[in-house]
């Protein structure tokens, strides 16, 4: 026979027969136009088959459209194109199909299909007979549910699992009403994956993954029955749903982290970054694919670079960086590195970094004025320890002087008294001539000694001021200084139960003020009139010792250790003295302390 110019007999002499074949020609539309004996005897010679009309009616429905796919394939190349499809002979077997396009051109195409069983005879017996005997145990034994329905949707029979799918029980199943996930398989259309959700018994839903099979007992007639599986994915669905709420919750988060962020592969290239990145540098997501050093400024992505490199090992780097981009201006940045686990791909590197340039520079200010206080502090705390080395100098001066001028005063004045007594009273005789004038002489002798000794005494011992009182002892010192008529002193203060209520170190302290600079006027000012005031206002005390003696220039002049000693102890109580006087002028001396009592001294 010849075909188109194409010698068949030759051509099947030429093929190897150790195998059975089966050999057809057929044109675009399915016509058989030859075959074999033995694609003859298999598929069109028993009488179920000959109500076949084309060799599309042979195949299964749902392989015929993959198989006219390829028809429509093969009439625009030269090599011949495989498939794998079932056909029917009384039940469905796997047949491989090599199919060439053997005329083209005017007139209706024609396709040599050259086709081998994929399971032989024997295989396809015992397979067979197995399903027919074992049918129900290879059911039950899969792990999910299946369903073998009539065309009106009436369970023909159902697995256990499918019961416990559908949360009911097999007698129910079986004797149940029809189910509507039939859909469109009574149709004979196949259902790949279609998902859908059910309500169960009291209420809940549950999410299925249906496929769906007809099964024909003719090709060309319509199915008799449909054969479908339900896996029940209602946890998948949830878990999805889980992981896309965590996903939108992430993404959610990653735009409005201050932190710009990104993941790039094994070669750098950007796989992910988040708002603020896209932003921070002004791209958009047009940027994903490229390097990161064609989206960041060049100092920076090498220093990442570096740090994605350096990576290997570690779970993280955490660093502070900077750099110095064109115009001059350091940045700076606070960058953490990680490696990223993904099952999709290796290598992967996840990183985010923070312009942190505003807060470290505020920081390092801060860390200046810091220094900067620390070292006036040091200076103070210096210039405190050396005024106080000077009060402790002036003390211990004061001392050695207090103690050289009781010194002269024994030796100049009670020494020499108490000599001269001793002197008269060593000629002292009742029976000279002047006995009784030698004798009062030393009576006046001793008397001015005693006189003496009682003065240096009340100047050294500390007033007894519980007794008389802060103004009963400047009274006293007054009258002492009136004594011999050398000076006029005028002494004025405020009601005197007021003054009293000061805390007695104070009032000590106010005394000691009095004596000091009453001495200084009598060592020193020449002064004829002397005049002290005691007052009280709201909050403090006010003390003024005024003298119209010789005075003094303050600037050219050494404070001595009176004056000294004057304006430690009002600092003592947080108060101030303050000193008014010239040449010629005399001298005043204020002295302020608060009146209330000095924690310290509480």
């Amino acid at each position: 026979m010849n075909t188109n110019g194409i010698h068949i007999s030759e051509w099947v002499a030429s093929l190897d027969v150790r195998k059975p074949f089966y050999l057809a020609i057929i044109d675009q539309d399915g016509v058989l136009t030859f075959t074999n004996s033995e694609f003859y005897t298999r598929f069109l010679s028993s009488p179920e088959t000959k109500v076949h009309h084309t060799f599309f009616d042979l195949i299964h429905r749902g392989d015929q459209a993959l198989f006219k796919e390829m028809l429509a394939g093969c009439s625009l190349k030269e090599d011949p194109s495989t498939v794998q499809i079932r056909i029917h002979n009384g039940f469905w077997r796997w047949i491989k199909w090599e199919v060439s396009c053997i005329r083209r051109g005017s007139g209706s195409e024609k396709f040599l299909c050259l086709g081998y069983d994929i399971a032989n005879e024997v295989q396809l017996i015992k397979t067979k007979r197995i399903m027919e005997l074992n049918y129900q145990t290879m059911v039950e034994d899969m792990n999910v549910g299946i369903l073998l329905q009539d065309a009106e949707g009436g369970v023909i029979s159902a697995n256990r699992k499918a019961a416990e799918i559908f949360n009911t029980t097999l007698e129910e199943l079986y004797s149940g009403k029809n189910l509507s996930m039939l859909g469109e398989t009574s149709a004979g259309k196949v259902q790949r994956n279609a998902v859908y959700n059910i309500q169960l018994p009291g209420g809940r839903y549950r999410t299925l993954l249906c496929n769906s099979q007809p099964i024909l007992d003719r090709p060309e007639f319509p199915a008799q029955a449909v054969v479908s599986t339900f896996q029940d994915i209602s946890r998948e669905i949830e878990f999805e749903r889980v992981a896309k709420d965590r996903e939108a919750l992430f993404l959610a988060f990653m735009d409005h982290s201050p932190f710009f962020s990104w993941i790039v592969d094994k070669e750098d290239k950007l796989k992910y970054a988040n708002k603020s990145l896209l932003e921070y540098f002004q791209v958009n997501e047009s940027a994903y694919g490229k390097k990161l050093a064609d989206i960041i400024p060049g100092p920076l992505a090498s220093i990442i670079r570096e740090k994605h490199l350096d990576l290997e090992g570690k779970k993280e780097d955490r660093s502070i960086v900077k750099f110095r981009l064109d115009d001059g201006d350091e940045h700076v940045y606070q960058v953490l590195v990680f490696p990223v686990h993904s099952a999709e791909q290796d290598s992967l590197v996840g990183g985010c970094a923070l312009d942190i340039t505003e807060s470290y520079r505020a920081r390092q200010e801060e860390k200046k004025v810091s220094e900067r206080l620390r070292e006036m502090e040091t200076l103070l705390a210096k210039q405190k320890l050396k005024e106080q080395k000077g009060i402790a100098e002036a003390i211990i001066k004061a001392q050695e002087d207090e103690r050289t001028r009781i010194g002269h005063e024994l030796h100049d004045n009670i020494n020499q008294l108490l000599a001269s007594a001793q002197l008269h009273l060593s000629v002292l005789n009742p029976d000279i001539e002047d006995f009784k004038q030698i004798k009062e002489k030393n009576l006046e002798i001793i008397q001015l000694a005693i006189e003496e000794v009682r003065v240096l005494s009340k100047a050294m011992v500390l007033p007894d001021l519980k007794k008389g009182g802060l103004v009963a002892s400047i009274e006293d010192l007054v009258e002492d200084l009136r004594v011999g008529d050398l000076f006029e002193v005028e002494f004025t203060h405020s009601r005197t139960g007021e003054l009293e209520q000061m805390s007695q170190s104070k009032k000590v302290t106010l005394f000691r003020i009095v004596q000091e600079q009453t001495k200084n006027i009598i060592k020193y000012s020449k002064a004829k009139k002397i005049e002290i005031g005691l007052d009280r206002d709201i909050d403090r005390v006010r003390l003024e010792i005024r003298d119209d003696g010789q005075g003094f220039d303050p600037t050219n002049t050494r404070k001595g250790l009176g004056l000294s000693n004057i304006f430690e102890r009002s600092r003592l109580y947080d108060g101030n003295a303050i000193l008014d006087t010239a040449p010629g002028k005399g001298c005043r001396i204020i002295v302020n302390i608060p009146f209330g009592c000095h924690p310290a001294i509480r």
